[in-house]
């Protein structure tokens, strides 16, 4: 495959909503290097969530948490679309079923009226947990909607226990970039993107030269795509999953011709 000679004069833009542990380690390396430009796409609405619970603190608790002790699940935006499996991981249709309410989507406004009578909400919940989604909150107002509800969340607990979740699928790269630079990588605003790596946040992502990895996107997104292996499953890694805890690697690994993420990489940036 051919690359630009434009490309290779300047460290290569690259994007990805999220990597495993052992490519996120090589891509801190490699911007540490001066080789690329490294950015996360995230979605307005989960970047909203982290930022106020870096903030103002969250209480938050793993999806094994929810599901063990749970009794109400409040859904926010694209959970189950984005997460098919999501209903697996929580249980939600084996008994004792907990009681789930969804909402595609959320205003501050709204918000504020469900704040003011939250008894409504709750009910006798002794275990809620919120799960925030993309596109959870109106655009234009994720800022302050999380702030309300991680607030919301906070006046909840002085009666009984209840938390807020929200998966982050770049989790492993900002926690191995905080380990070794003390930085994290910025959010994508870049209007060029040389590199994507991993599938697209969605369709309506800025298209990119290169895609490694994830699935095709076809050429409205990507130039050019280069399928890899995946980590856990063709060779071993771990990530951090969103909610805090560690997915770990089979324990035997499925054979595969197709070359791990990094190496794919490492071919396109010493062309």
């Amino acid at each position: 495959m051919a690359v630009s000679s434009d490309i290779l004069d300047r460290p290569l833009n690259v994007v990805t909503t999220g990597t495993d542990l052992i490519t996120s380690r090589r891509l801190v390396e490699w911007q540490s290097q001066g080789k690329i430009a490294l950015s996360i796409e995230s979605d307005p609405s989960t970047e909203a969530m982290r930022e106020t619970a870096s903030r103002d603190g969250m209480i938050s608790a793993t999806l094994a948490e929810v599901a063990t002790h749970g009794d109400f699940i409040w859904l926010v935006g694209d959970v189950e679309q984005t997460y098919p499996r999501i209903a697996e991981k929580l249980r939600l249709n084996s008994a004792p079923q907990p009681r789930v309410i969804r909402h595609s989507q959320l205003s501050a406004e709204q918000l504020a009226n469900i704040a003011a009578s939250p008894g409504d909400l709750w009910q006798d919940s002794k275990y809620a947990c919120l799960l925030v989604g993309p596109a959870a909150f109106k655009e234009g107002e994720e800022t302050i909607t999380a702030t309300m509800a991680t607030r919301l969340i906070r006046s909840r607990n002085k009666a009984a226990r209840a938390v807020a979740v929200t998966l982050d699928a770049a989790a492993t790269l900002r926690a191995v970039s905080l380990w070794t630079s003390n930085t994290s990588p910025s959010e994508s605003n870049r209007t060029r993107i040389d590199i994507r790596i991993g599938s697209a946040l969605s369709k309506a992502s800025r298209p990119a030269t290169i895609q490694i990895g994830g699935q095709d996107p076809g050429p409205k997104q990507a130039t050019a795509y280069l399928a890899t292996s995946i980590p856990g499953l063709h060779h071993t890694s771990m990530t951090l999953r969103g909610d805090g805890s560690v997915s770990l690697p089979l324990s035997g690994h499925c054979r595969t011709n197709l070359q791990p993420l990094t190496s794919t990489i490492q071919k396109v940036l010493s062309r």
